[in-house]
């Protein structure tokens, strides 16, 4: 599948590998940091925090029900590269909210078996209805791996340590 320049009337111009504190930058090494979950790194690359944004949908309310509600995010661009699985501080803006959280990017495996991959937040100091709103999550820092839990209460406790480290960080 090609894309015509001329026949879109668009130019392409091959631009050589920039350099960032004596390191070459090229888009393979900006994906190569974001599949590996190094988002420090690509936001350095980048010159700007990486961010995904899509619409807020229903999920399975299981966030709800152990203290964590979450924000399941669909994504219209199956191109959009996201980051290796994992929970991330991140920061969210949301109609005329901005603000922090904590995200997990994986398959939920202590609750889920169908190993979709969901985009889940979970907003500090944040309690309305946001259905099918856009929402702009931007990764600031990745805590740690997905993993499954021996139990729901294990994986309650995890997030518990999750949300203070990200309060931490963030001196909240």
């Amino acid at each position: 599948f090609k894309i015509s320049a001329k026949k879109y009337g668009f130019e392409v111009e091959e631009i050589p590998a920039q350099e960032i504190n004596e390191i070459n930058i090229s888009s393979t090494k900006i994906i190569k940091a974001l599949f590996e979950g190094d988002i420090k790194v690509a936001a350095e690359f980048l010159g700007y925090n990486y961010f995904i944004s899509g619409t807020v949908v229903h999920g399975k309310k299981m966030g709800k029900t152990i203290s964590f509600p979450t924000a399941n995010i669909s994504i219209s661009d199956a191109d959009k590269l996201i980051p290796k699985n994992g929970v991330y501080l991140v920061s969210v803006e949301v109609e005329d909210f901005k603000g922090f959280g904590m995200m997990n990017v994986g398959t939920n495996p202590t609750t889920d078996n169908d190993r979709g991959l969901k985009l889940e937040v979970n907003i500090f100091n944040f309690d309305k209805d946001i259905y099918n709103k856009t929402i702009k999550v931007d990764f600031i820092e990745r805590l740690r791996d997905e993993k499954k839990f021996n139990s729901i209460d294990e994986l309650i406790n995890a997030i518990k340590n999750d949300e203070k480290f990200c309060k931490k960080i963030l001196n909240i």
